[in-house]
């Protein structure tokens, strides 16, 4: 939805209501926002799901000539608050999903923390392998963004975990390369 009047780009979001429709919340998912084009086809992949306590929108978006598909997991605790009063305040440790996801070359990580430590953030292969560290270093808490290019790391396409780990937390998600 586009719900600035002043721009052309839209954001996606999720609307949730507590008192059984009479009234509702927007929660904005997406990070940064894109152009919507009336003249592609989107696809069957715009919707939502829940499994777990989570909620998954689910879109899709151009960038440029780039279609991709997105999805932003969220979990069902973060919507007492908007994404950007999350990003203000941390209050767990926390690592989003990657976007672009599928990503050629080049996608952003984003986790939360809650305190200072020495974080790291690595990726693997579909067998273990530890391919590439993007984060060995003390960081303040807050909301961190990384870009990871997978051309740095000379990967072929395929299946990766990222891997966020600060000592006392550990947290994964699984990203697809496509070349």
């Amino acid at each position: 939805d586009n719900l600035d009047p002043s721009s052309t780009k839209t954001h996606v979001y999720l609307a949730r209501s507590d008192d059984g429709g009479e009234t509702f919340k927007n929660y904005r998912v997406t990070e940064t926002p894109f152009f919507p084009n009336a003249n592609i086809f989107f696809g069957d992949y715009t919707g939502i799901a829940a499994y777990n306590r989570k909620v998954y929108p689910i879109w899709m978006r151009m960038d440029g000539n780039t279609m991709s598909v997105w999805t932003a997991p969220i979990d069902d605790s973060q919507l007492a608050t908007s994404v950007e009063e999350r990003q203000e305040l941390p209050g767990e440790f926390h690592l989003y999903q990657n976007y672009p996801n599928p990503f050629n070359p080049e996608t952003t990580i984003s986790y939360d923390l809650k305190e200072s430590a020495h974080i790291q953030l690595k990726v693997y292969d579909s067998i273990g392998n530890d391919v590439a560290t993007i984060v060995n270093e003390n960081q303040e808490p807050g909301l961190h963004r990384v870009l990871f290019d997978a051309r740095s790391a000379n990967l072929p396409s395929g299946v990766y975990v990222y891997r966020l780990t600060n000592g006392k937390n550990e947290a994964t998600n699984k990203m697809l390369y496509i070349k």
